[in-house]
């Protein structure tokens, strides 16, 4: 049996009341070798305030959000942010 690979990036997007922030759901899609069903590899949902700064979320149940202060990881969330907007903008015009 073989290791799926991420072969699509969904972006599901929307707004947190009452902050107003910017949240994303990214999720990580593969393909099952032996089913060949797509599936969901991972995900993850991420937040930008009106002050620019990222947040991730950190906990479903009781909604628990970490500020992103890892330059690496500001960077790889912040392109998910850009991917997302150049997606929407594609698909506009």
């Amino acid at each position: 049996m073989g290791v799926p690979t991420v072969s699509a990036v969904s972006y599901r997007f929307g707004v947190k009341e009452p902050e107003g922030w910017d949240v994303l759901h990214v999720r990580f899609l593969g393909v099952n070798a032996a089913t060949k069903a797509e599936m969901v590899l991972n995900s993850l949902v991420i937040a930008r305030d009106r002050a620019g700064s990222i947040h991730r979320k950190t906990d479903l149940l009781y909604d628990w959000w970490e500020t992103v202060t890892d330059e690496g990881d500001r960077r790889d969330f912040q392109w998910h942010f850009d991917e997302r907007d150049r997606l929407v903008a594609k698909r506009r015009s």
